[in-house]
Parts: C-alpha cells; structure tokens; sequence
C-alpha cells in the first residue's frame, strides 16, 4: 500500500508522481526551448548570407527617412533620392515615386541605426528582429515544426528588413500577459500598433470580449507613441503620412504579391480599398463575435488581420507563428515560403505566384474557420499552454 503524509493526508506516491511528471515536463519543455534557439540560429546563417548578396531591402526606406531628418531635409522626400546621397550601392530602380510608407513611430525606430553606415545598420536591424522572433517563439510555446514551417517566411522578412519580427514579438507579449496584466498587454499591442497600423485589427477582440482597460490602454499607448514621433520628428509628419498611404496603397494593391482579400474584391469591384477592408472586416468577424475567450481574444483574429489589410505581404505571413498550427497549415506556410525564398537565393528562377499566394491565404482561412466551429478552449486550458 502506498504511505500518505502526515501534514494533508494524500498518498506519498501521488505526490511522487506529480513530482516526476512536472520534472518531465520542465524537461520537455527546456528541449523544446532549445531547439527553438537553435532554429534561430540556422534562421540567422541564412538570412545573413542573403543579406550579403541583396541591395534592395525594405530597411533602406526608414533607414533614408531617419538620414533625411539628421540631416535636416523632410522626411517625405522621394526615398531613392535620399538613397543616392545615403547609401550609393542601393539596387532600387524604381523607386521615384516612393516615400517613406511606414507611420512615423517606426522611424523613430531607425533614428539610432541612421547614424551608422547602411550595411552595419542593416546587420544590426537583423540582429534585433532575429532576437525578437526567437523571444516570440519562447513566449507563446510555438511548436518546433511551426518554428520550421515560418523559417523560409521569416528569413524574407530578415533579409527585407522589414518591422514583421518587432510585431510579432509584441502582439506575442499582449497574448501572454493580457490574462494578468492587461496594462502591459495594451502597451504591447499598443506599439505594434504605431509601427505598422494594420494589427489595429485585433482590437476588436478586446471590443468583442470587453477589455475596456486594456483597450483604452491600447488607444492611448499608440496615441502617444505618435505624438512622441510628432514632437521628435515635426509637426505634421503623421499627416504627410497619411497622406501618402493612400497612394502607396493605391499603387499596391493589386500587385501579384498582395496576399489581403481586398486585392481580390477590388480587381472585381471599383471601391475604396479602405471601404473593402471595413466591409470585409464585419464579414469576417461576425460569425467570431461568440467563439472568442476572454482569456485569449487576440489570436483568433489574426488571420482576419492579415486578411483584411489592403496590403498583405507574404512576410507577413510569419505571424502565424502565434496560432496552433496544424500540419497542413505548417506544410502550406512551408511550400509557400520556400518557393518564394529559392528565387532570391538564385536556386531557381522566378516562382508563379499563384503557387506562393494560393498556400497562404488557405492557410488563413483554415485558422479563421478554426476558431468559428473548433471548440472554445478554456482560460485555464490557454494559459497552460503558454
């Protein structure tokens, strides 16, 4: 028979074996951890080694604003004309009706790394957003073969630059800490917010599921982010940014690399992509405005996020890093990432796009109706898993 302890009378060997299987799940997940770091540092080797051999990254348009504004000239001036005087060697070609697209918080980002040379500059960027993926992975307990499945996307995203990684670490943040610590999470979602706009989405989960305070928290962090980015950088730079946003839509939506379903309405339908993105946006979520937890509201608007948005670059698709993946999904993402990486790689040459984009936007639509007819899992149950 098994002997029970004196203090609170349950059986020694119950104790044990709750001892041991907590010690073989600290085990298992101190592997996963690690296998997670060492993905990471395959990612690096290969993102660095495109680096070196790509002169046209998406960095060199806030890395040319931040130039511009020490250097005392605006901060809109055509990107290619700032990158002649900045950065000689840059690839870019086509680049003179392009200004800086990003809000103006993201250029505060690069005003540090505007004072080094661009190829340090740009390492350096790579270095963080290498760093802020892995974090992001650790936080939300990705599975190893969803690290695998992201690499090929993320390793686009390192070698473009691009602000992907920093989002994903913080909406990874708000996921985590929203449960308890809603002031935190609101700063976190918050930022990823003033960096790039369209995760702007995801607050009607906190809407749907009445968060108020992380919501106001939210609102208020992104409001002062950009006022921060107003007194820094002038008065009137979040206009001109606007303003220019909608070309720079205008100019892109229909591109072939455009994953967001606004792309497909607008080539059949002459709207406003703005007016599509809300349209599409209550269509999408109206059928989740019953099936999200209040203890993790955030995730299962992701794919309607990246769906929605008039521009959805296949990098963004990295992101999905946050969702519990299924294998189809992690075979979609994989397909998709390496046909789109084998180009830049000169492995192959240019891929249809069809066979990139197709993969993607299944994998979305799989998790969006995921989260409509899956079961509704517990707060206790999605705290665990984190």
């Amino acid at each position: 028979m098994c002997a029970k302890s004196s203090h609170d009378r349950i059986p020694v060997c119950e104790l044990l074996n709750v001892s041991s299987a907590s010690h073989s799940a600290a085990r298992v997940d101190l592997r996963q951890a690690i296998y997670r770091c060492l993905i990471g540092i395959g990612l690096a080797v290969l993102a660095v080694t495109q680096i070196l051999q790509t002169d046209t990254p998406d960095f060199a348009q806030d890395y040319a604003a931040a130039w511009a504004w020490w250097e005392g000239r605006p901060l809109q001036t055509r990107t290619q004309e700032l990158l002649d005087d900045c950065w000689p060697e840059h690839g870019y070609g086509k680049l003179q009706s392009v200004r800086q697209p990003h809000p103006p918080p993201a250029t505060l980002l690069a005003l540090p790394l505007a004072r080094l040379p661009f190829p340090v500059a740009r390492l350096l960027w790579c270095g963080l957003s290498l760093i802020a993926i892995v974090v992001a992975w650790q936080l939300v307990g990705a599975s190893v073969p969803t690290c695998l499945a992201t690499v090929p996307i993320w390793c686009i995203a390192l070698v473009l630059g691009t602000h992907e990684p920093l989002l994903f670490v913080s909406i990874a943040l708000a996921v985590v800490l929203l449960p308890g610590a809603p002031v935190l999470a609101g700063m976190a979602l918050g930022l990823s917010i003033a960096i790039k706009a369209y995760p702007a989405v995801l607050c009607l989960g906190l809407v749907l599921t009445r968060r108020w305070r992380s919501l106001w928290v939210t609102l208020a962090t992104c409001l002062l982010l950009f006022a921060v980015a107003e007194l820094v950088l002038g008065r009137g730079a979040t206009f001109l940014w606007l303003r220019y946003t909608g070309e720079n839509t205008a100019h892109y939506v229909l591109s072939s690399q455009n994953g967001s379903l606004v792309r497909f309405v607008h080539s059949a339908i002459a709207l406003p992509p703005a007016a599509i993105a809300l349209a599409l946006t209550a269509v999408l979520v109206w059928p989740l405005r019953s099936k999200i937890d209040a203890a993790d509201p955030l995730r299962p608007l992701l794919p309607v996020t990246l769906l929605v948005s008039p521009i959805s670059w296949r990098h963004y698709m990295g992101l999905t890093g946050l969702l519990a993946l299924g294998r189809f999904q992690q075979a979609c993402l994989f397909l998709a990432g390496t046909l789109a990486l084998l180009p830049s790689m000169r492995i192959s040459g240019p891929m249809p796009e069809l066979f990139v984009q197709v993969p993607l936007v299944v994998v979305l639509l799989l998790e969006w109706a995921r989260s409509i007819f899956g079961a509704r899992t517990s707060a206790a149950g999605r705290v665990a898993s984190l």
